[in-house]
């Protein structure tokens, strides 16, 4: 039974709160807590040209900002390991005859696909050629040096999709044999 309940973090608090309780009566520190706590009262609601109650206000406010100002100097202080791994300088391949270009988040997902013409590097966004609302078909046409870059049955939401993939299968496989992509 008092396993079970032991496990509750709700009763552990409580149980953990009643023996710290019973052991600081019997170390015979009770009096000495209830007597900082009156004082503690008492400068509170004591008069002075500024209450010191909106002293004490201004200081818990003030603490949040010591503690930020304190982490962020530990973090211009602090040296950073060099904690991305290689496969980061990944961000460029040829997939379905368009150049790709991406590139990652903080926690490492592919992020902002970008597709370019393989031949003059000029940015190419994709058409929607489809006859029928209901068929997904687009293609891809260089403005800059008028090349067909090839035509999709499918979304451009689907083969962006399928480029993702590609694009991790690479880094998976490439990683596996100890080759940096």
């Amino acid at each position: 039974m008092l396993k079970r309940i032991w496990k509750d973090p709700v009763w552990a608090s409580v149980i953990a709160a009643g023996m710290g309780g019973l052991w600081s009566y019997l170390a015979g520190w009770w009096p000495a807590i209830v007597q900082g706590g009156k004082d503690a009262w008492f400068f509170l609601v004591s008069t002075s040209p500024i209450s010191h109650w909106v002293v004490v206000s201004l200081a818990l406010i003030a603490l949040p900002t010591l503690v930020v100002s304190v982490m962020l100097v530990w973090q211009m202080v602090r040296p950073t390991p060099a904690s991305t791994p290689e496969w980061h300088g990944y961000t460029e391949d040829n997939f379905f005859g368009l150049r790709w270009r991406w590139s990652y988040s903080s926690i490492g997902r592919i992020q902002r696909l970008t597709t370019f013409c393989p031949y003059c590097d000029f940015q190419v966004f994709w058409q929607d050629t489809s006859a029928y609302a209901a068929v997904d078909r687009i293609a891809f046409h260089c403005d800059s040096c008028h090349s067909k870059l090839g035509e999709f049955t499918e979304s451009f939401h689907s083969l962006e999709s399928k480029t993702e993939r590609f694009i991790q299968q690479k880094i998976r496989n490439s990683s596996a044999k100890g080759i940096a992509v």
